[in-house]
């Protein structure tokens, strides 16, 4: 998995030299229903709502509501590229997809008078599998945030099915770019346990 200082690195690039323009004549539209505690809805890859309760994904749908209250997906090639949430047919947040190698990544921004990054995050792939996931809700704008929670998902399979996810969340501290192991678990499928992991919290790694 790609590491939490790599990870802000892109999304500071992103921000400073990325096109933000995302009015995407061009592509596919698709429309779904408001998720609950998933990055982008419907499409979401992490698999959270299988390990966490009170997650929602929402469903598609062809013929949205006016005022609509969902999710609008834009897809160029098959690919998703956009996901825009909109509350009251309003443009509230707008994450952009990024696709390098095995690696998706995702930039949200909130929509307010102007656009503000907001959260950022990415999912590792093998193949068809998602094998791993990463998130931070903040960006330190003028140390708004000076520190923010890192949220790990590692997702393990065995004969082609998901056999284990792991959670790490770790204290990540923008100004020295280190990060302090605050909690780890692992939900097993087979045994339907959780269990925790025998790390000392207390270390820091940078």
């Amino acid at each position: 998995m790609i590491t939490t200082v790599d990870l802000f690195q892109k999304f500071k690039d992103f921000i400073e030299n990325g096109n933000l323009y995302y009015d995407y004549d061009d592509c596919e539209i698709r429309f779904a229903t408001p998720s609950i505690g998933l990055e982008i809805g419907y499409y979401s890859l992490s698999k959270t709502d299988l390990l966490v309760g009170g997650t929602k994904r929402g469903h598609l749908i062809k013929h949205p509501k006016k005022p609509f209250d969902g999710y609008i997906y834009y897809f160029k090639d098959k690919q998703l590229v956009l996901a825009k949430r909109v509350i009251d047919s309003n443009d509230r947040s707008v994450t952009f997809l990024k696709h390098e190698k095995n690696y998706c990544f995702g930039y949200t921004f909130d929509i307010l008078n102007q656009i503000v990054p907001a959260r950022c995050f990415v999912y590792e792939l093998d193949r068809d599998n998602v094998i791993a996931f990463k998130t931070f809700s903040g960006y330190p704008l003028k140390e708004k945030w000076p520190d923010d929670i890192i949220r790990e998902e590692q997702y393990e399979y065995k004969n082609g099915n998901l056999y284990s996810i792991a959670e790490r969340i770790c204290l990540y501290d923008f100004s020295v770019e280190s990060e302090r192991l605050i909690s780890e678990t692992v939900y097993d499928y087979f045994s339907g346990k959780y269990w925790c992991s025998s790390k000392n919290m207390d270390n820091t790694s940078k």
